[in-house]
């Protein structure tokens, strides 16, 4: 098999995983896992979004558990039998650098549109917390799924069991790699990415993909591997939020989760 080394992770996880499907004679391996993990969150939603609405900052406090939910991934780990508030709760204590968020709140302020790229079963429960928000604040939401299984990524089938399309325009990307791809994505998806007022990307497979592109888009999504972290200067484990085009501010102190209570969060950590 040959593989681009130029390619993103996501160009080449596309290849991967079609050889995976066509050896397993299986189009979605993976169908009992997200159901399960859609199941499990949905159970837990009601206290969670109670948790949103009694926020000092709503919308803040709905992306936190939103990019915490992005733990709900067999991609890392293949473990899917989670406790999914003991989870949540966990990983909430620990690290995070959320020093985008005042620019993330200016660019908001400035559309009224806003582009959301999720990533995994399960957590795509969460990510309605986050659309409910920005519904509210009079944003109209366009979310985007995977245009087939893979892994436990989220597919259209998934966008209707959270609800989502309750409240926004669901789409699908055109593509079936493990993120989103400028390389694979067709001329009108395209199209729309690069036009795009804001692009909220969930996930560690759309930074992998974006990072680097010249959009407004900012990358909510918990670092799970070490080139990650180096590439994020954040620790393997940290949630974080990242703007594309943000200044880089080397050295700044990593953030602390007390920060996130405040619409004004501190400085954030430099991206190389």
């Amino acid at each position: 098999m040959d593989m681009d080394l130029t390619a993103t992770p996501v160009d080449n996880g596309n290849i991967v995983h079609r050889i995976v499907r066509n050896m397993l004679d299986c189009e979605d391996p993976f169908r009992a896992v997200k159901q399960a993990s859609n199941r499990g969150c949905l159970d837990v939603l009601p206290l969670h979004r109670r948790t949103v609405t009694q926020s000092d900052n709503p919308l803040l406090e709905s992306l936190r558990l939103a990019a915490a939910a992005n733990a709900i991934d067999i991609g890392p780990s293949f473990e899917h039998d989670y406790d999914v508030s003991g989870t949540l709760e966990k990983i909430l204590e620990g690290a995070f650098d959320f020093g985008d968020y005042p620019l993330f709140r200016e660019h908001l302020d400035t559309t009224n549109h806003v582009l959301y790229l999720a990533d995994n079963a399960g957590e795509i429960v969460f990510d309605r917390l986050v659309v409910e928000q920005l519904t509210s604040l009079g944003k109209r939401v366009t979310f985007v799924v995977r245009s087939g299984p893979i892994l436990n990524d989220a597919t259209m089938e998934d966008a209707n069991i959270a609800g989502i399309q309750e409240l926004a325009e669901v789409i699908p990307n055109g593509q079936r790699g493990p993120g989103t791809s400028l390389r694979l994505a067709s001329p009108t998806f395209a199209d729309r990415l690069r036009s795009a007022d804001l692009i909220l990307a969930k996930g560690q497979g759309n930074y992998e993909g974006l990072a680097g592109e010249q959009m407004r888009i900012f990358f909510l999504f918990r670092v799970k591997c070490r080139l990650v972290a180096r590439h994020t200067h954040a620790p393997m484990g940290t949630i974080v939020l990242r703007s594309a085009t943000a200044p880089i501010d080397q050295g700044q102190a990593q953030h602390q989760p007390s920060a996130t209570k405040q619409d004004a969060a501190p400085q954030r950590k430099g991206i190389s």
